[in-house]
């Protein structure tokens, strides 16, 4: 959720998380709007420096099976 309500929807082309600090990203949510715009495969990246990034987890042929549902996800490669 990019804006705390899972009401509304919109198209995330990219999302950056300002943390301040080197975190470990382990786990990550997302949550559907309507399910049949759900996305069904997308790219986690991060960035050590903001300028070059890795995947840290790809997914694809994924499905929400109801509307507004939030999913839990775990990172393939953690950094």
């Amino acid at each position: 959720l990019t804006d705390n309500t899972s009401a509304t929807e919109g198209p995330l082309t990219q999302d950056e998380l300002p943390v301040g600090k080197a975190v470990k990203a382990v786990q990550y949510t997302l949550t559907s709007a309507d399910r049949a715009k759900a996305p069904s495969g997308w790219v986690l990246q991060g960035s050590t420096d903001g300028t070059s990034w890795r995947d840290l987890d790809k997914r694809g042929g994924e499905s929400f099976a109801y509307d507004q549902q939030t999913r839990v996800f775990s990172v393939a490669r953690p950094g």
